[in-house]
């Protein structure tokens, strides 16, 4: 009895959150975990986004870590709109906008004023071809008097099992070990970047890996956070596509050739 009482009087904090902003990119990485070097363009509708937000403040008292990436998020025309939604629905939560940096450069000053307007911090990805350019944005973004982050990555890796015969509740587990990002997608929350954007994959390479398996309506009645976090642990069929707890491929970047064979775990040396 108790516990229903507190499930319907409280709200839990959920820990991390992260959205696209487009699908596609202008990096073209070999592999891409979000498949945006093979994604057509989309862009995140701001409306859509705004709902998002405020159903969200309704279901979780704060979301501790929000990432707005891609894709590359600054193709979008209208990144500011999102910037600003996202601080209104979540005052204290820490909002990094993630970029690859190539078009941080050529942002105008509405957009740095919004970033700084709404504490947005700036995270950086630098890809091998872009390692040359730190010190120019760190410059850049220092200058803005913004928070910067910035990874370097030269490694991927490959997990997805294209046969399906995965252990789903392995699979999450082992995913959970390294990994919590619950991904917003239009009103549904994923487990993971893999469950929202594997239609990505199934319309290019014509595969039928299952889609929303692993995603809960967030907008649905009586839905609450308690209810929320309880899905974000359960196995789902996309999970059986995961290798997750089997093994998977490491391999330097490179860019891409847009083969499926790119994602796969067990691909064989040579293959590519």
């Amino acid at each position: 009895m108790a516990q229903k009482l507190k499930r319907r009087l409280t709200k839990p904090p959920l820990a991390y959150l992260e959205l696209h902003l487009t699908d596609h990119c202008n990096m073209n990485c070999c592999g891409c975990g979000h498949f945006s070097n093979v994604a057509s363009a989309w862009y995140a509708d701001p409306e859509s986004h705004n709902r998002d937000m405020r159903r969200l403040s309704q279901l979780f008292s704060n979301i501790s870590s929000i990432h707005l990436l891609g894709g590359e998020p600054l193709q979008h025309p209208k990144v500011t709109e999102f910037l600003s939604s996202t601080r209104r629905g979540f005052p204290q939560a820490v909002i990094r906008l993630v970029t690859n940096g190539i078009l941080l450069p050529s942002m105008g000053q509405d957009f740095w004023r919004c970033c700084r307007a709404n504490r947005i911090s700036i995270s950086i990805t630098l890809y091998p071809p872009m390692l040359n350019k730190e010190d120019a944005l760190r410059r850049l973004v220092s200058g803005e008097n913004l928070e910067l982050v910035i990874n370097k990555t030269s490694t991927f890796w490959a997990s997805l099992n294209p046969k399906g015969d995965s252990d789903p509740a392995r699979a999450l587990r082992a995913c959970r070990k390294m990994y919590y990002t619950p991904f917003l997608r239009e009103g549904l929350l994923y487990l993971c970047p893999f469950s929202a954007n594997v239609p990505t994959y199934n319309r290019v390479f014509a595969a039928q890996i299952p889609e929303k398996s692993g995603a809960i309506g967030i907008h649905a009645p009586g839905m609450t956070g308690w209810d929320v976090l309880e899905f974000l642990e359960r196995p789902a069929e996309v999970c059986r596509f995961c290798s997750f707890g089997t093994g998977v491929r490491k391999y330097d970047w490179k860019r891409t050739t847009k083969a499926k064979e790119e994602w796969n775990f067990d691909l064989v040396p040579g293959q590519e």
